[in-house]
């Protein structure tokens, strides 16, 4: 009996062990950056055919019809969100409460798509699924009023923008924070950004210590790269502060091509690139004073002469 009781107590702890690891690695992520656990849940779910539908492509499989329907398997519990558009790598310190502020605005805005992972029992492969919201009509674009009419009632509704076979080369996203989640301290969150300068495909970023403190690679090519002379290394964490240098002369090169009407957009998971810190506003406006008070003080200290 006592014997029993023993191997009993060992069973017993070895699954706690595994119990506490499994919700530590699901608290490495925000909940509300991972598809089970998101508002958005039920409206992805609404378009679950049209996600099978280009997975089924994606495998080569007939996508036509359901009659394959339980080949198919959605795996819900490993999609997540990666935030477009807003750029968060703005300072040599990124506070915490400065990536909620912008995610917050982000999620107003519609600017993050998901990756759904979706797997095929039959061929063994397994596809990453981009699904994203509909944008909203465009005034400055001319439409005809029947295309007005079409794109008003689908702005806001998910589609599939992608579907992708998952390799040993590019793995699902969810991996790559699995990764790294046993090397990021105690505490720590992970997000996923797009349109980053020096980093236009998604990249991991390590939240510690009330401020982003690293960045780490999701298998994609990086143009930070080209910058530093160093392939970023899957599974490795790299100190943001030390890359900020770069990242900023990437950041105005890409703002001085911008404003020579040059394209900064390589093709990737994520949306249009848009400048759209709040930050670099606030600069700009400050820089626009500056000038004007310069100006006026010029022009009363000309007047100022002629008396």
């Amino acid at each position: 009996m006592k014997r029993f009781l023993k191997y009993f107590g060992g069973l017993l702890i070895v699954g706690l062990l595994f119990i506490g690891k499994t919700r530590a690695s699901a608290a490495v992520m925000y909940d509300e950056d991972i598809l089970s656990k998101s508002r958005d849940l039920e409206e992805v779910k609404a378009i679950e055919y049209t996600i099978i539908s280009e997975a089924k492509k994606a495998c080569t499989i007939n996508a036509i019809g359901t009659s394959n329907a339980e080949d198919i398997i959605i795996d819900y519990d490993n999609a997540v969100r990666v935030y477009t558009d807003y750029r968060f790598f703005t300072g040599e310190e990124v506070s915490e409460q400065y990536v909620e502020q912008i995610t917050g605005k982000c999620i107003e805005s519609w600017s993050y798509v998901w990756q759904v992972p979706v797997s095929s029992r039959s061929t063994g492969k397994v596809v990453g699924v981009v699904v994203a919201r509909q944008p909203k009509l465009n005034s400055s674009v001319n439409f005809s009023e029947e295309e007005k009419k079409i794109i008003s009632e689908k702005a806001g509704k998910y589609t599939a923008t992608d579907a992708a076979v998952i390799t040993d080369e590019r793995k699902l996203l969810m991996s790559y924070v699995k990764d790294i989640e046993a090397s990021i301290p105690e505490g720590s969150k992970v997000r996923l950004f797009g349109t980053q300068p020096g980093f236009f495909q998604p990249v991991g970023a390590v939240i510690s210590d009330g401020k982003i403190s690293g960045i780490f690679s999701l298998g994609y090519y990086y143009s930070i790269q080209e910058h530093i002379n160093e392939k970023f290394s899957i599974g490795k964490i790299y100190d943001y502060a030390t890359l900020y240098p770069t990242i900023a002369d990437i950041t105005a090169n890409n703002i001085e091509a911008a404003m020579n009407g040059l394209s900064t957009q390589p093709a990737g998971i994520e949306v249009v690139y848009k400048e759209s810190s709040p930050l670099l506003w606030i600069v700009l406006s400050l820089l626009a004073l500056v000038i004007i008070v310069l100006l006026i003080m010029t022009i009363i200290k000309l007047k100022s002469k002629r008396r």
